[in-house]
C-alpha cells in the first residue's frame, strides 16, 4: 500500500492493504508518529495552556503584588481573586496560541485530494 505522505493509506495496484504503511495515524511509514487528521483533541490544546498559565502564574504575580492592582473602577481586588482572574486569563492566551498552532500545522486543505479519498 502506497502512502502519500500525511500518513493515509492507498491501495496499491493490486488492493493491498498488508504492509502496515499509511494507517492514516502516523507519518505513512507505518510507525504512528505524526500529525493526526481531523479535528485535534481539546487536551491537545488545553493541557499546553494549563502548564503555560501556571508558568505564567508564578512569574507575574513573582513580580507583582495582586493587593496593589486595582480595577478601573478604582476598587482592589482582593489576592485570591486576582490569582484567579490572572489564571484563566493566561489560560485563555495559552489555549488561543495553541490552539492556532495546531491550526497552522494542519497545512492548506486540497480539494482534489479530498475528492480522491473513497
Amino acid at each position: 500500500m502506497a502512502a502519500d505522505g500525511n500518513g493515509n493509506g492507498r491501495p496499491g495496484a493490486n488492493g493491498d492493504h498488508g504492509n502496515g504503511n499509511g494507517n492514516g495515524n502516523g507519518d505513512g511509514n507505518g510507525n504512528g508518529y505524526g500529525l493526526r487528521r481531523g479535528p485535534p483533541r481539546p487536551v491537545a490544546v488545553l493541557w499546553p495552556a494549563f502548564v503555560i498559565a501556571a508558568f505564567a502564574e508564578f512569574v507575574v504575580f513573582a513580580l507583582l503584588d495582586p493587593a496593589a492592582l486595582h480595577l478601573p473602577s478604582g476598587e482592589s481586588m482582593s489576592r485570591p481573586a486576582a490569582y484567579t482572574v490572572g489564571f484563566f486569563v493566561f489560560w485563555a492566551l495559552g489555549a488561543l496560541s495553541s490552539a492556532l498552532t495546531l491550526y497552522l500545522l494542519r497545512g492548506p486543505v486540497h480539494p482534489a485530494a479530498s475528492a480522491q479519498a473513497p
